[in-house]
């Protein structure tokens, strides 16, 4: 098993983790050294799950949480989520209730004396409900700082940015594991074991009748995401719009493009909608994030970068055609989901894990051939291996 301490890439960052962690251990044992042992925690009733992270992320996280009520069917489980992921999670059967975090650290543009006060808001909520046990499945300091200060007696995590000495619980990360088999394997010390399976999300087809027509049962849908979190995710907007154009081509196809309002500013392919391609329907900045998983099951086929999107597409058990950056290490970040087609182009800086490539052409996504892509998308339509 790989095992790595630390995930910061810096050595600095991984030697001040270290040395705040030996500080943090030599403290807290002279202060439980002081104290009356504690008995064996009882079996907890109340758990609260934090996983303050991206779509992706958190779309990643929900078949381990499945696993846990499971395991567990009477407890209540609680989350803490970003605010802006709340409707996409609000129907999640498994899950007791829904924390928002307004103001949390991963919010762009967040501000910071509103995440300190949100910060001990939430310190105040959860000392109030007296949980039993938390989890944190990103090994986030400031997570796990929330989940001491809330004085919650069971506290499990990974501890990989610094403060496993706050845990009672601090498990070693399996560097190897694919993101959904690790966020299962951090329940082990809740007594909840076994494989976690493929999970859609809620779908509500309603929320978006008007906007997208009727589907005639010849047709076949194809929906593409030309945008990602990050630009080093992005593959160049001119290979979209070529892939675009072929596609509208061909007989009986859908065409529909998602994402945000800012992804449409940053790529307008003006050149593509100026004829007003009846196939072809630009969705971007109209749909809403929790109206993409109904939109996803009336379509055959995804085509995107390592996205959120994608990994709703994945969840709804759709075809997925990822374009996939170097920034991530597709074995441990892909898509959760056996109808996945991956194209990659290797390079030797992979995985970098930087939000912007210093390098100027962007080898590992400018690398995907459109021809390599248009091939492949038109042979998942056809139901044929690529």
């Amino acid at each position: 098993m790989a095992s790595d301490r630390y995930a910061f890439k810096s050595a600095w960052k991984r030697h001040f983790a270290s040395a705040v962690d030996f500080a943090g251990g030599v403290l807290f044992s002279a202060f439980k050294m002081l104290r009356t042992p504690e008995s064996s925690p009882a079996p907890a009733r109340k758990i609260l799950l934090v996983r303050l992270d991206h779509i992706g992320d958190l779309i990643l996280t929900r078949p381990a949480v499945r696993l846990l009520r499971e395991h567990l069917p009477s407890v209540q489980i609680d989350w803490l989520i970003p605010a802006e992921s709340r409707q996409l999670l609000s129907c999640d059967p498994f899950i007791n209730n829904l924390i928002p975090f307004r103001y949390h650290w991963y919010r762009r543009g967040q501000r910071t004396l509103e995440t300190i006060r949100e910060f001990f808001s939430l310190i105040k909520q959860f000392r109030s409900e007296k949980y039993d046990a938390a989890v944190d499945f990103r090994g986030d300091f400031r997570s796990i700082l929330l989940i001491f200060l809330a004085g919650i007696k069971q506290r499990i995590g990974y501890g990989i940015t610094g403060g496993g000495f706050l845990l009672t619980e601090c498990l070693p990360r399996d560097s190897g594991l694919h993101q959904v088999m690790l966020n299962a394997a951090i329940l082990r010390p809740l007594g909840v074991t076994g494989k976690p399976g493929y999970l859609p999300l809620h779908a509500q087809p309603e929320l978006f009748s008007a906007l997208v027509p009727r589907r005639s049962p010849e047709t076949k849908r194809v929906i593409v995401h030309a945008g990602a979190g990050y630009p080093s995710k992005v593959w160049p907007a001119k290979n979209f719009e070529k892939l675009l154009c072929s596609l509208s081509r061909l007989p009986g196809i859908e065409l529909f493009i998602i994402g945000t309002a800012d992804e449409k500013r940053a790529a307008p392919m003006d050149d593509l909608f100026q004829n007003n391609e009846p196939s072809l329907k630009d969705l971007r900045g109209v749909l809403e994030l929790h109206e993409l998983p109904a939109l996803m099951l009336n379509a055959e086929l995804f085509i995107g970068g390592d996205s959120g999107p994608a990994h709703i597409a994945a969840a709804q058990g759709i075809m997925v055609l990822s374009l996939f950056s170097g920034a991530n290490d597709e074995r441990l970040w892909r898509p959760w989901t056996p109808n996945l087609h991956l194209m990659t182009n290797p390079v030797s800086c992979s995985p970098c894990g930087l939000s912007v490539c210093p390098i100027p052409d962007h080898p590992c996504m400018s690398g995907i051939q459109p021809e390599e892509v248009i091939h492949a998308a038109t042979r998942l339509l056809e139901g044929k291996p690529v």
